[in-house]
C-alpha cells in the first residue's frame, strides 16, 4: 500500500530518448515540463496477495492529518481489519503495511495513529531501492492512463485512473508478487547499483 500522483495534461508513461552526450540539449530530445499551475491527483491504493483493496483519489498535496482522515481511517482500517479477520490470509504472522518514507507517513501523528490502531509498518530506510510491489501497479495504471491520451479535465483524469484500477485482476496482482523474489535477489546482488526494477 502506498501512494502515487497523476498530473493533469501530462503523459504518465516514461519517455526514453537515445542520444549522445553532445545531443542532450537538442529540442527533439527534450520534453516540456510545465511547473506553474499544475493540477494533480494523489492516489492511494493497497493490495495483499491477490486481493485488491480500495483506491483513494485525493486532490493535491496532503498533510498528515488530512491523509489520516481520508485514507488511514476510512480506507486502510477497514481493509486491514478485513484482511486480518479473513481466512484469505493463511498465516499466523501479523500483517504489516509497506509505505515509503514520505513525511505524511513518518509524521508523529501518523505513527501515533498506526500504533493506536495496532497496524504494523515495515521499516523504510532512505536511499534504498523502492521494492514496494505497488510501484508496479502505479506503473501499469500510468501506462493505461497514457493510452487515453492526455486527460484535459480533472474529472476525466479521475475517471480514467479509477477505470484502470477497476480493471486490475487478481491474476495481475499474483503476477507482481511472483516476480518479487527475482526483484529482491537482483537488488541484493546489485549491492546498491541500479537494477532493471
Amino acid at each position: 500500500m502506498d501512494k502515487s500522483s497523476f498530473e493533469l495534461g501530462k503523459k504518465c508513461d516514461q519517455v526514453r530518448v537515445w542520444r549522445t552526450m553532445q545531443e542532450k540539449h537538442i529540442l527533439k530530445n527534450l520534453q516540456v515540463n510545465h511547473q506553474l499551475g499544475q493540477q494533480f491527483i494523489m492516489v492511494w491504493g493497497a493490495f495483499i496477495g491477490r486481493k485488491k483493496g480500495p483506491l483513494v483519489l485525493l486532490d493535491g498535496n496532503q498533510t498528515s492529518k488530512s491523509f489520516i482522515q481520508q485514507v488511514y481511517g476510512p480506507q486502510l482500517r477497514p481493509f486491514y481489519d478485513y484482511m486480518v479477520d479473513t481466512p484469505y490470509i493463511h498465516t499466523q504472522e501479523r500483517i504489516a503495511m509497506m509505505e515509503d518514507g514520505a513525511p505524511i507517513h513518518t509524521a508523529r501523528i501518523s505513527n501515533k495513529w498506526r500504533a493506536r490502531n495496532q497496524i504494523d509498518k515495515l521499516p523504510w530506510r532512505a536511499h534504498l531501492p523502492n521494492l514496494n510491489p505497488i510501484e508496479n501497479v502505479w506503473k501499469t495504471i500510468k501506462t493505461r492512463v497514457s493510452k487515453h491520451h492526455q486527460c484535459h479535465t480533472m474529472d476525466k483524469l479521475r475517471a480514467t485512473i479509477q477505470m484502470a484500477w477497476n480493471k486490475l485482476s487478481p491474476t495481475f496482482f499474483n503476477k507482481i508478487l511472483l516476480g518479487m523474489h527475482d526483484c529482491m535477489q537482483e537488488a541484493i546482488s546489485a549491492n546498491g547499483r541500479p537494477t532493471r526494477w
